[in-house]
């Protein structure tokens, strides 16, 4: 059996979405011939609220091993850095550096972001021969929101992201990623490179669908529930506000139940946007907003108990919303809004569920559309997802497809 080196600073209790993609490649590898170690941070460094069952959900197969990191980064009391990649740089380096030269390691693979840990890469390599991998869960050079502030924190990431990025990628014999548009523009800028490619999904776990967990839903019991779990993204701010405008007329026309609201949770934003945008439009009585994320397990458990869910994708069509599965395998109806040449839209398809699905056409009026599939989300009496069409997409496939990439560096 070989040996991964899979260097990611969030692991299990840490409740980000991304922990979740490399947690379920982890504990599938073992399967296809490789033994996974995982290099991360302890999880006393750690600054957002964790999600201690979810360490249960790692498998027995999986090595884990932790380092310390720095505290946040302030200067004059103003907190300037809080990115765990960079404040545990130096103790992820050294534990690299010294795993893979005592231990028999052949391949590592950095999985980001946190973006600063792919820099790791190419020293790991200069000192220990050992090649490696990056992974994209999202496109590390990314177009900013309209009107954004050239002296913004996002502007200054984004042209730091300009010129860090080929230096992660220089010596990389594999480049992975959700999609292969998420780490296509970075090849494009980077012609001299020619790593091997290989994409593939979050990826899923149906047991992890499966365990009942006692939840407390955080909303008045006789309301019947639309919930998107997950962050606000700016650039989605667009098709939030298509959602709400679509209930909005509907409900003036009295075409939804009188119990109907929407629920957003883990939003992120503690001004509350969507809750600001229902504000506007003078719906706030029929929304809930909750910015702070909750554990995993009961995000599972909420979509099990409401009416619906909902996926609310980006104007760009290579963005592929992860929530994709969880709301799939809940087996409660989906009321999707996504690009029309998105992937997830392609797996509601597939799967049976995007009969309540809008494709985002920047050239069409969708206020009928969504109006109309809103309307029927409302009053569904009748939905069969199709669970076995997600196969290709589970995390045993993904591990395969990871696998065969590191096999194929190696020969």
């Amino acid at each position: 059996m070989r040996t991964v080196l899979i260097v990611y600073p969030h692991w299990p209790p840490s409740n980000l979405v991304g922990v979740h993609r490399v947690r379920l490649i982890a504990n599938n590898l073992s399967q296809q011939g490789w033994h996974p170690i995982v290099l991360t941070v302890a999880e006393e460094f750690y600054e957002e609220p964790g999600s201690p069952e979810s360490v249960k959900l790692v498998d027995d197969s999986v090595e884990v091993i932790k380092v310390s990191a720095q505290e946040p980064w302030s200067l004059f009391n103003k907190r300037l850095v809080g990115d765990i990649g960079l404040r545990a740089h130096r103790s992820l380096k050294d534990e690299a550096l010294r795993l893979c030269s005592k231990r028999p390691i052949d391949f590592v693979w950095i999985s980001m972001p946190s973006w600063y840990t792919s820099l790791l890469g190419n020293t790991i390599r200069q000192k220990t021969g050992v090649p490696f991998g990056i992974d994209y869960q999202d496109p590390w050079v990314q177009p900013l929101p309209e009107g954004t502030s050239p002296f913004s924190r996002a502007a200054i990431t984004q042209r730091w992201a300009r010129i860090l990025e080929p230096r992660a990628l220089r010596h990389a014999t594999l480049v992975t990623g959700i999609n292969r548009p998420y780490f296509q523009g970075a090849l494009d800028r980077n012609p001299k490179l020619n790593p091997h490619t290989a994409a593939f999904q979050l990826g899923f776990d149906a047991a992890d669908h499966s365990i009942e967990h006692p939840t407390e839903s955080p909303w008045p019991k006789n309301k019947l529930i639309a919930l998107y779990p997950g962050a606000f993204l700016p650039l989605s701010s667009p098709f939030h506000r298509a959602i709400l405008h679509a209930f909005k007329e509907l409900d003036s026309r009295g075409e939804l139940p009188n119990e109907a609201c929407l629920a957003y949770i883990g939003t992120g934003h503690s001004n509350r946007p969507v809750l600001t945008i229902a504000r506007e439009l003078e719906i706030e009585h029929r929304v809930i907003e909750l910015p702070e994320r909750i554990p995993y397990l009961e995000v599972q458990q909420l979509l099990r108990n409401v009416h619906g869910c909902m996926i609310i994708g980006s104007p760009e069509p290579h963005y592929s919303a992860s929530k994709v599965f969880q709301s799939v395998l809940s087996g409660r109806p989906i009321l999707a809004l996504l690009h029309k040449d998105s992937e997830a839209l392609r797996i509601l398809e597939a799967s049976n569920c995007s009969s309540f699905s809008v494709g985002f056409d920047p050239i069409v009026d969708l206020t009928a559309k969504l109006e109309k599939a809103m309307k029927r989300f409302w009053f569904n009496k009748e939905w069969n997802p199709n669970i076995n069409a997600l196969e290709p997409y589970s995390a045993t496939n993904a591990a395969a497809t990871l696998a065969e990439g590191f096999n194929h560096c190696l020969r």
